[in-house]
């Protein structure tokens, strides 16, 4: 597998914005628990969306 400079240009472009959005989500949320488990607020839609995903 060749990769050029764009490639990887790419990927740390990726991984930067996945840094930012998990930083920026960390910083509004005041607990552990409401950080990884959403407060359990999550709507049952996706409870069942998430099942799906999981067969």
């Amino acid at each position: 597998m060749n990769l050029v400079i764009q490639d990887f240009i790419w990927i740390a472009g990726y991984f930067a914005v996945i840094l930012f959005v998990g930083l920026y989500v960390a910083r509004r949320k005041e607990s552990r628990t409401e950080f990884f488990v959403g407060n359990r607020q999550v709507p049952w839609w996706a409870v069942l969306d998430l099942s799906s995903l999981l067969r």
